[in-house]
C-alpha cells in the first residue's frame, strides 16, 4: 500500500490483485478486442441509481457512467454488480466507458416491465434461500430454478430457521424431492451452526455466489457468518406478520476471508418470467415435455382428446398434478411475457411518419 498526495488530497494507492475478484483470461481477452483497451478494467460491486462502485488495481471507488450508456433503450446493457467495465479518469471521479462481454447475466422481468432486466453478472453459482414456515414456496424455488437454467448458474437450494421448526422436515422433504435431485439441498440454521460447514464447502475460492431469496429468510445473517464478519445489517422477523423486514438495500459484492466472492441482493419474492425462458422451462420440466410431444394428436390440447399421453400419466401417477399444474401457470406467463415483449418491440420499430400524432391541445374542449 502507497501514498500520494495531489491537488491537497491525500490518496490510497491499494494495488489490488483482480484476480482474485475474477479477472481472468475470459476477460483478458473481451478488452483486447475492445475499441477501448487502452482504459482500465474494474468490477462493479454495488450499484445505486446512477452511481457504480468499482474496484480496480488501486481501490474502490464511486463511479458514473457515460451518458450514451446511461440511456440505452435496453436495460441488459446498463451495467450490473458482477460486471467487468472499462473507465477513464475524469479528475479524481472513474467514468464507465465501456460493458465487456458477461459469462453469465442473471435477469428478471417485473410484472408491468416490458423487457427483462439484469440482476448480476458473471455468477458461477446461486443460492435460493428460503425459511420454514410461511416462506418456504416450492412454487417459487421452481420458477427461480427455471431464470437459472437459462442463466447457466449452478443452483444451490438451501432452507435457514429448521430451528424454528416444530414439526417434522418429512413435508419440505417431499416436496424437495419434486425437484431436480442432482441440485444441492442444505438445510441450515445460523444461530445452532447446522448446515453451514456444507454449504462454505460447496463455495470455492474464486467463485462468485449469488444469494436470492424474501427479506428476513436470513440471507444476510448466513452472509455474516461465512464472511466471518457484521458486513451486513440484520433485523428480526415481524412477529405480527411473520414476514421479514428490508435489511438489504442494495446489491452488493463481497469477498470473503477464503476468496469466495459473495452478491448479496435486497429481499424479493417476486421473479416474473421473461419471453427467453421457454428453452429453460423446457429442461426444467423435461418429463412433461417428452409428453406433450408423444400426444396422437399434434394439436393436443392435454384435456379430454384421445391418445394424450399427458392425462394418461396424470391418471396413473407417473406426473404429480400439482407439478403439471404449476408448470402449466409458468407456460402462460411466458406465453403472455412474450407477446408483450412482440408489442413492445413492434412499437419501438415503427417508422416516425406511422406514430400517432399528440394533440398539444390534448384535454381541451373544442
Amino acid at each position: 500500500m502507497a501514498f500520494f498526495l495531489w491537488k491537497g488530497k491525500l490518496y490510497v494507492i491499494m494495488n489490488i490483485d483482480l484476480t482474485q475478484y475474477g479477472w481472468d483470461n475470459f476477460f483478458e481477452h473481451s478488452k483486447k478486442s475492445s475499441e477501448n483497451k487502452t482504459l482500465e478494467h474494474g468490477r462493479v460491486i454495488s450499484v445505486h441509481k446512477s452511481r457504480y462502485e468499482i474496484v480496480c488495481h488501486s481501490g474502490v471507488f464511486s463511479s458514473e457512467i457515460l451518458g450514451k450508456l446511461q440511456f440505452k433503450k435496453d436495460p441488459m446493457d446498463i451495467p450490473s454488480v458482477g460486471d467487468w467495465v472499462l473507465f477513464a479518469w475524469e479528475g479524481d471521479m472513474p467514468v464507465i466507458h465501456e460493458l465487456l462481454a458477461r459469462k453469465t447475466i442473471i435477469k428478471r422481468q417485473k410484472k408491468h416491465d416490458h423487457f427483462p432486466k439484469p440482476i448480476a453478472a458473471n455468477v458461477d453459482k446461486a443460492i435460493i434461500m428460503q425459511a420454514v414456515g410461511e416462506d418456504f414456496s416450492i412454487k417459487r424455488i421452481e420458477r427461480i430454478l427455471v431464470h437459472l437454467r437459462e442463466a447457466r448458474v449452478e443452483p444451490i437450494i438451501v432452507i435457514n430457521k429448521i430451528d424454528l421448526l416444530e414439526g417434522g422436515l418429512e413435508g419440505m422433504r417431499r416436496d424437495l424431492a419434486s425437484l431436480d435431485t442432482t441440485i444441492p439441498v442444505v438445510l441450515s440454521s445460523y444461530k445452532t451452526g447446522e448446515g453451514i460447514d456444507r454449504l462454505e464447502s460447496l463455495c470455492n475460492p474464486g467463485e462468485t455466489i449469488m444469494f436470492i431469496g424474501s427479506s428476513g429468510v436470513g440471507k444476510s445473517s448466513i452472509i455474516n457468518t461465512i464472511l466471518k464478519a457484521e458486513k451486513q445489517e440484520t433485523q428480526e422477523i415481524t412477529l405480527r406478520t411473520g414476514k421479514g423486514k428490508h435489511t438489504t438495500t442494495a446489491r452488493r459484492l463481497f469477498i470473503t476471508d477464503t476468496g469466495v466472492l459473495v452478491v448479496d441482493t435486497p429481499g424479493t419474492r417476486e421473479f416474473g418470467m421473461h419471453g427467453e425462458n421457454d428453452k429453460a422451462l423446457n429442461e426444467s420440466f423435461a418429463d412433461i415435455e417428452s409428453l406433450l410431444q408423444g400426444c396422437q394428436f399434434s394439436n393436443c390440447r392435454h384435456g379430454n382428446e384421445p391418445g394424450c399421453h399427458v392425462q394418461n400419466a396424470l391418471r396413473t401417477g407417473e406426473v404429480d398434478t400439482e407439478t403439471y399444474n404449476r408448470y402449466l401457470v409458468l407456460q402462460n406467463e411466458l406465453a403472455q411475457s412474450a407477446k408483450q415483449m412482440r408489442q413492445s418491440e413492434k412499437q419501438s420499430t415503427r417508422p416516425p411518419q406511422e406514430l400517432p400524432a399528440r394533440s398539444v391541445r390534448k384535454g381541451k374542449k373544442s
